[in-house]
Formats: structure tokens, C-alpha cells, sequence
């Protein structure tokens, strides 16, 4: 795995966290389970997670994975004529991952109707994501005309965030959630819990040093604590439909946390 962005020291991790995650998906695959996905993907998706890791990292959130990401997908490339100049460093292959900004965002994407099904992104981490950073709503209104203030919300809030030393991790090195909406089984999900922990994610805690870890998800919790990673808590996934007193009450733990 060779990246301008990965640490060397943590390319072999991501590798060995992906061969492992592979047997079991190749497993479940020939029982009629989605299938692995291409190792660019992974490769593609920790290029654009370290292009926006802080200099020094206080508060991880982890959640559970990526989205599916096909082998034709994966060959499509953000159009640099769609971003501003300062972006420009950033990784260009296409992966349906947050930090990804063509992800959601097709108007960035080149031949967008190569893609393998709807771009919707993941509008409730952006949403979380704002308040993290302390930014206004993010533009919605007429998707063409605001394309490019949000893209420029986008690159803003994650500039914050970058600032407030606050960076995304994922459970696993494979895709959870496949095309139609499927899930991965969760003994399937169990092992690519394991096979990220042991490999990729316990070295990678133990050289940040974070002074928070949340977990996002109470299920992805529940596996974390049974592999060892000592969390400061958990809170609901973002597209989790809770009442908005606890929405809220959730939010001012997470805002009073940061630094």
C-alpha cells in the first residue's frame, strides 16, 4: 500500500486488517453475501481519512465503516475544476466515505452516471459535523446553484474540525452497509471488528493518545468493549430517529468535551 498520506509504519496494518476482513467477507460471499471489495478501495478511503487528520489529535469518534464501494466506482476521480485552489492536495479517486468530498456531491464527480447507484452521501454526519465545528446550516436549496458554497461548508467545517483536533476512524477496513441497502451479517461484522482492531485500530489509539474516544453506534460499542478499546462513551448513530430533548442532550456532552 504506498500513500502520500498514510504513514508508512500503518500501510502494512491497513493491509493485514484487509487480507483478513477478505477471507471472512469470501466466506460469507459464497453463501450469497455481497462480495469483498477491490483493496483500492481501502487503500483510497485511508487516503482521504489522514488527508484530514489533525496535527495533534484530541477527540476520535468511531463508527462502524465506509459504504460499498465498486471496482468501477473507485476508478472515478473529483474534478479539480470543482474545488478551490487549497483543496486541490487532497485525494481525487471517489470512495463513498465522508471525507471523500464527492461523495454526496456528484456534481464534482467526473462521469458521474458511472456511478453504481444514488449519491446520497451521509447528510447526518455533516450535520453533526457542523455543530461540532460551530458552523451555520449546511446549504441545501437548489443542489446546482449551491454546489459550490457546499462544497466550500464542506471543506470549512472539516478544516475546523482538523483545527479542533477532532478525526473520524472506522471499525473495520471493508464496507458494512453494501448496494440495495444490505447489511453485513454480524459475524461477518464481528471478525472485521477484530481483524481492524488488532491489526490497524489498537496500534493506531495507541499512537495518537487521544484524550476522548466516543463511539458512534450502542451495537459497534458493545463489540468495541468486547475487544478492549477503552472508550470514553457511545452515542446513537446520527440517522437514528431519538426524541429531540435527548438529540440535543447528546450534542451539549459532545460540544462540552472539546477543547
Amino acid at each position: 500500500m504506498k500513500s502520500a498520506f498514510v504513514p508508512e509504519q500503518f500501510r502494512e496494518a491497513i493491509n493485514k486488517a484487509y487480507k483478513l476482513g477478505s477471507e471472512a467477507i469470501r466466506i460469507a460471499h459464497a453463501e450469497g453475501a455481497p462480495e469483498v471489495e477491490h483493496p483500492k478501495v481501502a487503500r483510497h478511503v485511508e487516503e482521504h481519512r489522514w488527508a484530514w487528520r489533525p496535527s495533534i489529535v484530541k477527540t476520535v469518534f468511531i463508527a462502524e465503516s465506509h459504504v460499498h464501494t465498486s471496482a468501477a466506482e473507485v476508478e472515478l476521480r473529483i474534478r479539480p475544476d470543482q474545488l478551490p485552489r487549497e483543496s486541490l492536495a487532497l485525494p481525487s479517486p471517489f470512495v463513498r466515505f465522508v471525507y471523500c468530498l464527492g461523495y454526496g456531491e456528484s456534481g464534482i464527480v467526473d462521469f458521474p452516471d458511472r456511478l453504481s447507484f444514488a449519491n446520497t452521501g451521509t447528510p447526518h454526519y455533516w450535520s453533526m459535523f457542523g455543530r461540532l465545528a460551530g458552523m451555520s446550516p449546511l446549504p441545501t436549496s437548489s443542489r446546482d446553484k449551491q454546489l459550490s458554497a457546499r462544497i466550500n461548508w464542506k471543506i470549512d467545517t472539516l478544516i475546523k474540525l482538523r483545527e479542533r483536533g477532532v478525526w473520524l476512524l472506522d471499525a473495520s477496513v471493508h464496507a458494512i452497509y453494501c448496494p440495495g441497502g444490505i447489511r453485513r451479517s454480524d459475524a461477518t461484522c464481528e471478525v472485521l471488528h477484530q481483524s481492524w482492531w488488532t491489526h490497524y485500530g489498537s496500534p493506531l489509539l495507541e499512537w495518537l493518545s487521544p484524550r476522548r474516544v466516543f463511539v458512534i453506534g450502542k451495537g459497534l460499542a458493545a463489540i468495541l468493549q468486547r475487544l478492549g478499546v477503552d472508550a470514553t462513551g457511545w452515542i446513537y448513530q446520527p440517522h437514528v430517529k431519538i426524541s429531540p430533548r435527548l438529540h440535543e442532550k447528546q450534542m451539549e456532552i459532545l460540544l462540552s468535551s472539546l477543547d
